[in-house]
C-alpha cells in the first residue's frame, strides 16, 4: 500500500470511531430542488445583522438563495464528494458550524463546539471526505486545537493540538500528506472582545501537521515577529500562499512589511517583496489569500484593494480596487479571480494580469459578501 493510500486508509478507520458530543438533529430532507444552472455558484457567509446573518448560494442571472444560521459565519467548505453539501463556520468565536444542503436550501445538521471551546472560522476536509477538521481555540487560554469529525454522522471523533495560540485558516495538502495551520499567535478572550491580549508575546507561524497522530512536521515563520499569519491558499503541487495582518500598535517602526509569502514543505519561506508601494495600501490587513494558475491574490477590506502576484517568483502582476472587498477564489480551470464585496458587488478578473472582465461585473443589494468566497460549478451537483 503506497504511503498516500495508507494515509487515506487511516483517515477512513479515524472516521469509524464513536463521537462524545452528538450534534444537532437533522432535518428532513425537501424535495424542492433549487435547479441552480450549469455555471459558477458562488458561495459565502452573508449579512450585517444578526437578523440576516445566513450562508448565500448565487448563481449567475439567478437570485440569491440564502440559508439563514442565526450566527455570523465567516468561511465556508464544500464536501468533496457530496458537492450539494456546504459547512458554514463560525466565525471567533464561534460556537456553531452549520452543514447546509444547498439544492435543498437546507440545514441538514450542527456542530456545536464542545465546552470552553469556540470554532475560529475555518476548517477542511481530508481528500475523500471523510474527516472533518476544524479550527479552535480554548476561550480561556488561546491554544489551539483541531476538532476531528466523521463526515458522514457529524459526530466529534477527536482533535489534535493546533500547536500554537490562535489558530485561524486550516488545509490540507494534496493526498492528505499534512494538515498546514495558520497559527496566528493573538490570544483573545469573548469578555473582551476581539482586544489581542499578548502583543509582547505573540508568535505566529504556519505550522503543518500529521492528521493521524498529530506530529509538527514543518513550521515556517516570517521575519516580522508581530506579522499575525491568518490565511492562505494552497496549489495544486502544494505551495502554499500565506496573507499576514500586522499588529501594528506594537511594531517598533512604521516601514511596509510584506503582506505574505510563499512556502514549500521542507524549504524557507520566500517573502513576497515586489511592489511594497502596493503593499502600503493595504494598510497591514489582508483579507483572503487564492491562487489561480500560478498567480497568487490577496485582498485588504481596509485598503479596498486587490492585488497578484505570481506565485513562484514574487513579481507583481496587477491590482484592482473595489469597496471593502474581501471575498477572493479562482475558478476551477485558474484562469480568473472572482472579487466580492460586502455591498453586492462581484468582479472577474484575468488571472494572468489582474485586468478585469467588464461584463462579468454584477451588483446584487440583496447580498452582503463577508469575509471569504468559494465556487462550486453547478455541473458538479448533477454528478453529486
Amino acid at each position: 500500500m503506497h504511503h498516500h493510500d495508507r494515509r487515506r486508509f487511516l483517515l477512513r478507520l479515524s472516521a469509524l470511531g464513536l463521537g462524545s458530543l452528538a450534534c444537532g438533529p437533522r432535518s428532513t430532507r425537501s424535495d424542492s430542488r433549487f435547479g441552480f444552472g450549469s455555471g459558477e455558484i458562488l458561495l459565502s457567509a452573508h449579512g450585517t445583522t444578526a437578523e440576516e446573518y445566513g450562508l448565500v448560494a448565487q448563481g449567475r442571472d439567478e437570485p440569491p438563495r440564502i440559508v439563514p444560521a442565526g450566527f455570523r459565519g465567516h468561511d465556508v467548505a464544500i464536501h468533496p464528494v457530496r458537492r450539494q453539501e456546504v459547512l458554514l463556520f463560525g466565525r471567533r468565536p464561534g460556537l456553531e458550524t452549520l452543514v447546509v444542503d444547498i439544492e435543498a436550501a437546507q440545514t441538514t445538521a450542527r456542530l456545536v463546539a464542545p465546552p470552553s471551546r469556540a470554532f475560529q472560522g475555518h476548517g477542511c476536509f481530508s481528500e475523500d471526505g471523510a474527516t472533518l477538521f476544524t479550527s479552535e481555540a480554548d476561550v480561556h487560554t488561546g491554544a489551539g486545537y483541531l476538532g476531528v469529525w466523521d463526515a458522514a454522522t457529524w459526530q466529534r471523533i477527536g482533535e489534535l493540538s493546533s500547536q500554537g495560540i490562535g489558530p485561524h485558516q486550516i488545509g490540507m495538502l494534496p493526498q492528505d500528506r499534512s494538515l498546514v495551520v495558520a497559527n496566528g499567535g493573538l490570544l483573545t478572550r469573548p469578555e473582551t472582545g476581539r482586544r489581542v491580549l499578548n502583543l509582547d508575546t505573540m508568535e505566529s507561524s504556519l505550522t503543518y501537521i500529521d492528521p493521524i497522530d498529530g506530529r509538527v512536521t514543518d513550521v515556517a515563520r516570517v521575519r516580522e515577529p508581530k506579522a499575525s499569519i491568518r490565511h492562505f491558499d494552497i496549489a495544486e503541487d502544494g505551495t502554499v500562499a500565506f496573507g499576514v495582518q500586522l499588529q501594528r500598535p506594537a511594531m517598533n517602526h512604521d516601514r511596509v512589511v510584506s503582506i505574505g509569502g510563499v512556502h514549500r514543505w521542507g524549504a524557507d519561506v520566500v517573502e513576497i517583496e515586489d511592489r511594497l508601494d502596493v503593499m502600503a495600501v493595504f494598510e497591514d490587513y489582508v483579507g483572503s489569500v487564492a491562487i489561480g494558475g500560478r498567480t497568487v491574490g490577496f485582498t485588504s477590506p481596509r485598503g479596498n484593494v486587490a492585488a497578484f502576484w505570481d506565485l513562484d517568483h514574487g513579481h507583481f502582476v496587477g491590482a484592482h480596487q473595489l469597496a471593502d472587498v474581501c471575498g477572493l477564489a479562482a475558478s476551477a480551470d485558474g484562469l480568473r479571480f472572482i472579487l466580492t464585496s460586502s455591498i453586492g458587488e462581484v468582479r472577474a478578473l484575468r488571472a494572468f494580469d489582474g485586468s478585469e472582465l467588464r461584463s462579468e461585473r454584477r451588483r446584487d443589494e440583496r447580498v452582503a459578501w463577508d469575509n471569504h468566497c468559494r465556487i462550486l460549478e453547478g455541473s458538479e451537483l448533477e454528478r453529486s
